[in-house]
């Protein structure tokens, strides 16, 4: 009999508590209640039932307690246990931040680069709800801003690449000519540029020492000649005796004096013939002198063009065979 009783209230006891603990679960469950689902006082049926005692509703309240009082023991100790892994992870990730920046965890920067990390973590881990439209239509908006955006850039990329390698390309060409040219072109145009140099060293040479002979007015002709025929002082004798001619003549004829018993017709013509004649001679020689000036001038500008022709030729070959 005893065994049969303490095996009813054993039963009628987790009844019990499975009823209540099912009730208080739905009700903190529903996050509304409806009244009219609410029953009237009267309606309920507040007698006991005939087997149910009020030692088995004792014992089950007593066990609900004692159920309540280990669940929020264990929720305590579950937050506790969190709240210490959640220090030791914090701990853990700033002393691995440290490591990376060669810093110790005392460090401004590493405290700061912890707290943005952190941060982020939280933001990811409690996102923002999109349970408004307007919300939600904003954020699709910018997703597809940043999808175009990123399109853009990776274009972008790509056309930089494609540019980079067309230059890649055409600077293995250029190297591969400047090579060619340095193995080829370069020994020959060496060469020559040598035997240009010692041919204008000759050249030079030459005309130097034509041009340090001194020439002689009074004995020979000057052997500086030029392509034209006649040499620079065989002009300037030339021009003073034409000169000194021209200007004995003219003496001589404004001291001559004539008598008058010979002025006749024939005379007056051998004067006239006479004067004629000078005057004839005189624009010869005038125009025989102005062209030997001319020729002169001519002759002496073509021959210094010449010689700084070839010293140029010559400084600029000398560089190079320098260089």
């Amino acid at each position: 009999m005893f065994m049969s009783n303490l095996i009813q209230l054993r039963v009628t006891g987790r009844h019990c508590h499975r009823i209540l603990f099912s009730t208080l679960t739905d009700g903190f469950g529903q996050r509304y209640i409806n009244i009219e689902d609410i029953p009237d006082i009267e309606s309920l049926d507040l007698r006991p039932p005939r087997s149910v005692r009020a030692d088995y509703t004792r014992d089950a309240l007593a066990k609900l307690q004692s159920y309540t009082l280990e669940t929020v023991r264990l929720r305590s100790s579950s937050s506790s246990s969190q709240m210490e892994t959640k220090v030791a992870l914090e701990d853990r990730l700033l002393h691995l931040i440290a490591g990376s920046m060669n810093l110790p965890p005392e460090n401004e920067h590493v405290a700061q680069k912890h707290a943005t990390i952190i941060d982020t973590l939280k933001c990811r881990k409690h996102p923002i709800s999109k349970t408004s439209s307007t919300g939600f239509r904003e954020d699709k908006q910018d997703a597809k801003k940043n999808a175009e955006r990123v399109q853009s850039k990776e274009h972008t990329l790509e056309k930089t690449m494609k540019q980079t390698l067309s230059l890649l390309k055409s600077s293995n060409e250029q190297l591969r000519e400047l090579n060619l040219f340095n193995t080829s072109t370069i020994p020959s145009l060496k060469v020559s540029l040598e035997e240009d140099k010692d041919a204008a060293l000759g050249y030079i040479d030459t005309l130097t020492k034509s041009l340090n002979k001194c020439p002689s007015f009074v004995g020979a002709p000057n052997t500086v000649a030029t392509s034209r025929g006649k040499s620079i002082s065989r002009f300037k004798e030339d021009l003073t005796r034409d000169i000194v001619q021209a200007h004995e003549t003219h003496e001589f004829l404004s001291k001559a004096v004539l008598n008058t018993f010979e002025s006749s017709s024939e005379v007056s013509e051998k004067i006239c013939d006479h004067l004629r004649e000078r005057e004839g001679t005189t624009t010869t020689q005038t125009r025989r002198l102005q062209n030997t000036i001319s020729k002169s001038k001519k002759v002496g500008n073509g021959l210094v063009r010449d010689i700084e022709t070839l010293l140029k030729e010559v400084d600029l070959i000398t560089k190079g065979a320098l260089s």
